[in-house]
């Protein structure tokens, strides 16, 4: 299909192909602009206020959509580690720029009120930190000290940002550095929260008996103590992570945390049964949780043994 395209050149071509009627009003106004520079300029604002407000609207929509995709993605392989980690969903209220963030819950998701920063990285990480104040472990944290507290998120919020490199860096830089160097304790259990993470047990073993402890913590006021046996609790597992040939002790029995971790590492093993005599004598002391931790050919002893111990306790394998 062949379409006409026009072009002008001038003025004087397109007041006629406009109409005359339309083309005098036209020329009056632009007569008027131009004798009257103030009202040229007036006009000229609003128009780059419109412009300007119709691009500040689709940049808040993309960062609404960035952050979106970005937690659901990391809701999604908690998930499969960790069920209901994060039990929330989130929305963006964008608000007067000076507005400090803050965040509450309503009807299943947080909502989060703040300002519009020019950095993008900067919307992303004011978000998120917000968010993760409100949906991680939120029962847990009243019992925490401002250290743990702060590890905790800030070791989440790392992992998080592994899929945004550049606002990573910008947190690593600007929130993480300064306060690991006001604060020795913060930068000991992050650090020993990144060995946990490297070998997949950071999620998989102490966000979930973090989980676990909140449900019977709900509602409770807080309590030092819990705090306390918290901390005891990672010490345990790096110690374990990092014991190299050392024998360390592999049961954590609290007042509220009570797990085994049942170590199949050694290539002679060809009996499941010690495994098994020993996880249904700690049942019987009270112990809530089994973690069964294997590598190469050792595997398929983990897969037998959970398939042959039948507790009714939660028994979690760690294949590796």
């Amino acid at each position: 299909m062949i379409q006409d395209i026009y072009t002008f050149s001038n003025l004087n071509q397109i007041l006629p192909w406009l109409g005359y009627p339309i083309s005098f009003v036209l020329g009056l106004a632009i007569l008027y602009l131009i004798t009257h520079p103030e009202t040229a300029e007036k006009w000229g604002a609003i128009l780059c206020k419109l412009g300007a407000y119709i691009s500040t609207r689709a940049e808040k929509k993309h960062i609404a959509l960035d952050v979106q995709s970005i937690v659901n993605s990391f809701k999604k392989e908690t998930d499969r580690e960790v069920e209901n980690l994060l039990p929330y969903g989130i929305k963006i209220d964008w608000v007067g720029e000076e507005i400090t963030p803050e965040s509450f819950i309503s009807e299943g998701v947080v909502v989060i009120r703040l300002g519009l920063h020019k950095n993008r990285d900067e919307n992303l990480i004011r978000v998120l930190k917000e968010y993760l104040s409100q949906t991680l472990v939120p029962e847990i944290k009243p019992h925490l000290s401002e250290s743990v507290k702060k590890a905790i998120d800030f070791a989440v919020m790392s992992k998080i940002l592994k899929k945004a490199p550049s606002a990573r860096n910008r947190f690593l830089e600007n929130e993480y550095k300064p306060e690991i160097d006001r604060n020795q304790e913060i930068k000991d259990y992050c650090e020993m929260m990144e060995v946990l993470d490297q070998q997949g047990r950071f999620t998989r073993i102490f966000l979930r008996e973090l989980k676990d402890l909140e449900g019977r913590l709900s509602g409770s006021l807080p309590k030092d103590k819990v705090d306390k046996e918290i901390r005891e609790f990672l010490e345990f597992l790096y110690r374990i992570e990092t014991k190299g040939e050392q024998d360390v002790p592999l049961d954590f029995v609290g007042e509220y945390i009570k797990t085994q971790i049942v170590l199949v590492a050694r290539p002679e093993t060809t009996d499941i049964k010690p495994h098994k005599k020993r996880i249904k004598d700690n049942i019987s002391k009270g112990i809530r949780s089994f973690y069964l931790l294997a590598r190469g050919s050792n595997i398929e002893w983990v897969k037998m043994l959970a398939r042959d111990v039948d507790s009714g306790k939660m028994l979690e394998k760690l294949i590796k």
